[in-house]
């Protein structure tokens, strides 16, 4: 899963913030600046978890007048996203220089091999 770059860049900052452990922050004091609607999309891939947390509700009464604020924690794989993804780039480079480098090079070697061998006969 690839992201966008506001969402690399708030989901750094909240790796940074936890020190690679599970913490809840309160969205609304977060110390940087983000838009929601990355956080959001960051939630819907399942790399952080948004819940509501109601604050001063002592009474019934209070439930009406309350601050709901929300709380963000990362998930264990967004603490580990940018491993995983360092990890698959590195296979895919691995990958493509093995198909585009080294393949063309032995089959060149092979063939100019075979071609000296054949001329040995004439």
């Amino acid at each position: 899963m690839e992201l966008l770059h506001s969402e690399k860049r708030i989901l750094k900052k909240l790796i940074k913030l936890s020190n690679g452990e599970i913490k809840e922050f309160i969205v609304d004091e977060l110390p940087f600046k983000f838009n929601n609607y990355f956080l959001q999309t960051l939630a819907d891939k399942k790399l952080v978890r948004i819940y509501g947390l109601l604050i001063t509700f002592e009474t019934p009464e209070d439930l009406k007048n309350s601050d709901i604020r929300k709380r963000v924690v990362l998930t264990d794989e967004g603490i580990n996203y940018f491993k995983k993804h360092h990890q698959e780039s590195i296979n895919e480079l691995k990958s493509f220089l093995i198909k585009s480098f080294f393949i063309p090079i032995i089959v060149s070697a092979l063939t100019t091999l075979f071609t000296m061998w054949i001329k040995s006969f004439f």
